[in-house]
C-alpha cells in the first residue's frame, strides 16, 4: 500500500491532505475513523491491519497545534 501527503497553504493556515491505496471507507465511516479503536476493516482480525489508534493519535496532535 502506498500513501501520499500534501501540504499547502489556504488563507493563512496549512492544509494537510493525505491520500492512500488502501480499501475506500464509506462515507458514514469517515468521521467515525478518528475515534480510538475504530476499524474500516470490519473482521477485526489484527493481521489485516493496525489497531485503530493512528488517525485518534494524528486528530489529537493536530488540534493541540
Amino acid at each position: 500500500m502506498a500513501a501520499r501527503v500534501r501540504l499547502s497553504r489556504q488563507d493563512g493556515a496549512a492544509v494537510v491532505e493525505t491520500e492512500d491505496d488502501g480499501p475506500e471507507l464509506p462515507p458514514q465511516g469517515l468521521e467515525r475513523a478518528f475515534e480510538p479503536f475504530y476499524r474500516g476493516e470490519p473482521s477485526g482480525y489484527r493481521a489485516t491491519g493496525g489497531i485503530g489508534l493512528g488517525l485518534a493519535f494524528v486528530r489529537s496532535v493536530a488540534v493541540v497545534h
